[in-house]
């Protein structure tokens, strides 16, 4: 349920659309939801119309709230970055 929220509001320019969006994605925090009922809240990052701060905000809790979800730094299939090369003195 949340990812397509998350979707739709990202296909929205609408602020109210994104401050329920918000209220919502809040509610399944505060009810603490299993993880797989948070799945796809990343689509969140796409909604220009959700405040930055409460995006940040809420992004943080649901990655804290499951404390085995890993951010990785790089993808696991990316390939190596090519080596460092200074620049001419």
């Amino acid at each position: 349920m949340l990812s397509r929220l998350a979707t739709y509001t990202a296909r929205t320019d609408s602020g109210e659309v994104a401050a329920r969006a918000a209220a919502i994605w809040r509610a399944a925090l505060d009810a603490g939801l299993p993880a797989a009922a948070l799945h796809g809240a990343g689509h969140f990052a796409f909604a220009d119309s959700l405040d930055e701060g409460t995006w940040l905000e809420l992004t943080a809790t649901t990655l804290a709230s499951n404390p085995t979800w890993k951010t990785p730094t790089t993808s696991p299939n990316a390939p190596p970055a090519p080596p460092r090369r200074l620049p001419p003195r």
